[in-house]
């Protein structure tokens, strides 16, 4: 048995949106029942799902920047995590330990080209996304995002509207 649609219109029209705005989005299939869009701002990351048509609506969470994060401290904190055993090499982690630990536990993440500052690998571990960029000079950067909880209807989608325009 297939789902039901997705609102491709509506979709395509939020994606176009993006685009004429210069944003950065990723777009997922997080779960049956929707299409996610993640949205990119320089201290949010916002998700935008798109329920299928019999649910007939968006829903909409905000995760706010934590700011840098002490890599000693944050790395054995995203495997706790995620229920991973944190290693004593934690601080000196290169990208294919970081992602062969990852896919071992079945963890999603996306590998971004951040320009300058390298790779960065973003993935969800509960309440929180976290963006751990890698430089080619093996320099290790952590940024944690964490929503409060809440999750708003498409209303709130003004706000988003409003930081994009200040970032352009």
């Amino acid at each position: 048995m297939s789902n039901p649609p997705i609102d491709q219109q509506r979709l395509n029209e939020f994606v176009r949106r993006l685009e004429s705005l210069g944003a950065r989005y990723t777009i997922k299939k997080a779960r049956p029942e929707a299409l996610m869009v993640l949205v990119t701002t320089a201290r949010e990351r916002w998700e935008i799902e798109f329920m299928t048509l019999d649910w007939g609506r968006i829903e909409v969470e905000r995760y706010e920047s934590l700011g840098p994060a002490d890599n000693e401290k944050a790395l054995p904190e995203l495997w706790e995590r995620l229920g991973l055993p944190s290693t004593p090499d934690d601080g000196d982690e290169r990208i294919n330990d970081f992602l062969n630990t990852l896919d071992r536990a079945n963890v999603h993440y996306e590998v971004i080209n951040s320009g300058t500052r390298g790779l960065t690998v973003r993935l969800y571990a509960p309440g929180q996304y976290w963006e751990v960029s890698f430089s080619a000079e093996s320099q290790l950067a952590i940024e944690r995002f964490e929503s409060s909880g809440e999750i708003s209807d498409e209303s709130s989608l003004e706000t988003l509207w409003d930081l994009l325009n200040e970032e352009q």
